[in-house]
């Protein structure tokens, strides 16, 4: 099946067929998000996965949705850093120079000089929404290997940040929450599955100037 055969069929399941888990599937979708497009090869962002029954109850008690989470095989929650601090761009700079063949220190340091300025030099704000940009690459790039893989998923954004702060320690962790996506089995009830893809016509969207 085509990539635009599997986006044409995924779609936000509004009700998972109870416990069905897929860890080589998960694992597909997860080497897809590493591989996803990202500036300065930096990847800010985390994916959380939670597996504990208590924690995942406490997720799941968090979102809006009445899709039924808790009934998902998987949950795995996107964020982005909340600073540059946990990046380690000394060690990246070096992984960098060795991986480029760029030899000596003058090298390393301009590398180096670059994250500093183009970083760690963004204003907070400006550090946020880049993180968070990147942040979404990534999880394109997952729903698609997750699709691909037979995992049915869904993408949410509608939760109380406070209360999965409680749940997951993420201010400790320096994280920021972004989507938390469930993926499992859609069940045979799940209205979604039956729904037309909504989209609009391409020529709508894409200007050719």
């Amino acid at each position: 099946m085509s990539l635009i055969d599997l986006l044409n069929r995924r779609h936000a399941v509004r009700r998972f067929s109870p416990g069905v888990a897929d860890p080589a599937a998960l694992d597909h979708a997860f080497r897809a998000a590493v591989l996803a497009p990202t500036s300065f090869n930096a990847q800010p962002w985390r994916a959380v996965l939670v597996e504990h029954p208590e924690t995942r109850k406490a997720v799941a008690g968090a979102v809006y949705s009445s899709t039924n989470v808790g009934a998902a095989g998987h949950m795995v929650l996107f964020c982005h850093l909340a600073d540059a601090a946990a990046l380690d761009l000394d060690g990246h700079a070096a992984r960098m120079a060795d991986q480029r063949g760029l030899a000596g220190r003058e090298a390393l340091q301009k590398l180096r000089a670059g994250y500093a300025r183009d970083i760690e030099g963004k204003p907070p704000q400006v550090f946020d929404a880049w993180a968070k940009a990147q942040t979404y690459l990534a999880l394109g790039l997952f729903l698609a290997g997750a699709a691909e893989a037979g995992l049915d998923a869904c993408p949410m954004e509608g939760f109380n940040p406070a209360a999965l702060e409680d749940a997951l320690g993420l201010a400790a962790r320096g994280l920021v929450p972004d989507v938390l996506v469930t993926l499992g089995r859609s069940a045979e009830d799940d209205p979604a599955a039956h729904w037309p893809k909504l989209r609009q016509p391409a020529d709508s969207l894409i200007l050719r100037i």
